[in-house]
């Protein structure tokens, strides 16, 4: 099962663990999207001051804290995520990560290891819900330009 076409965009991987990090950018690459991939909080930090065409970020929590720090405030901090979906994606179960970090804000939750296409599943119904939002908005304001 792969993506439509239409719906193909940017990913931002951020993962530390090497072998993980480059096991996602290779099966985001398959699958037609852009990748960029961190493997720190600096590195994480300047994407956002570089890029801004992300459109979704798969994120291993650990990746951005010292410790078992909360990650929301961390990720409230950069307001450019407050628009763009998160799929946190770790070897904890829900119960272990709600404790140790918080309940996640995100659009999704994975377990390592990771099922490649039910990550793809859960990433396609994320844009295609994206996609079909921006697309009412855009043809609300249209209708209301057109109305006047």
């Amino acid at each position: 099962m792969g993506i439509d076409k239409e719906f193909k965009g940017h990913i931002l991987v951020a993962e530390s663990d090497i072998p993980s990090a480059e096991l996602l950018e290779c099966l985001c690459d398959l699958h037609g999207f852009k990748v960029t991939t961190v493997r720190d909080l600096n590195a994480f930090n300047q994407v956002f001051q570089k890029e801004n065409d992300i459109d979704l970020v798969l994120l291993e929590p650990l990746t951005l804290t010292v410790g078992f720090e909360p990650i929301h405030p961390l990720l409230e901090f950069h307001q450019t995520l407050s628009h763009i979906p998160i799929i946190f994606i770790s070897t904890m179960c829900l119960m272990e990560f709600n404790y140790l970090f918080g309940k996640p804000r995100g659009s999704g939750y994975m377990v390592k290891p990771i099922d490649a296409e039910k990550l793809f599943e859960l990433v396609d119904t994320i844009l295609k819900k994206i996609i079909s939002s921006q697309a009412r908005c855009y043809f609300k304001s249209a209708y209301q330009v057109a109305n006047k």
